[in-house]
């Protein structure tokens, strides 16, 4: 099961002007943390909706360059950033399989050549 977070604003910097958001989450934003949706709540607009690509953007080292114009909204605009964190149970348990699936195809392979 999937849980979804709201992020602090002490989790991230928006800079408008360069139409960017740097995220300081540790270690960094991963492929199990997909970011869902982000709304300036001072202008009441979506600039990121993961399933539009209009209000995307490009994710990079936890910076996201948006797609949406933000030149015209203020830096001290507070957002509202929600990702959806994927069940580490279910993450590890993913990783173990693939492990287990690497391993037997190993063994099985040693087996033939003998």
């Amino acid at each position: 099961m999937n849980k979804k977070t709201i992020l602090s604003s002490l989790d991230y910097a928006f800079y408008p002007a360069s139409k960017t958001i740097n995220f300081y989450v540790s270690p960094v934003l991963k492929q199990e943390e997909i970011l869902l949706i982000i709304n300036n709540t001072a202008s009441n607009r979506i600039i990121y909706n993961f399933a539009c690509n209009s209000e995307g953007g490009v994710l990079t080292n936890n910076i996201l360059t948006l797609n949406y114009d933000t030149t015209t909204m203020a830096i001290t605009d507070n957002l509202t950033v929600i990702i959806s964190e994927k069940d580490k149970t279910e993450y590890y348990l993913e990783k173990i399989s693939n492990n287990f699936d690497a391993l037997l195809e190993i063994l099985i392979e040693k087996q033939t050549n003998n």
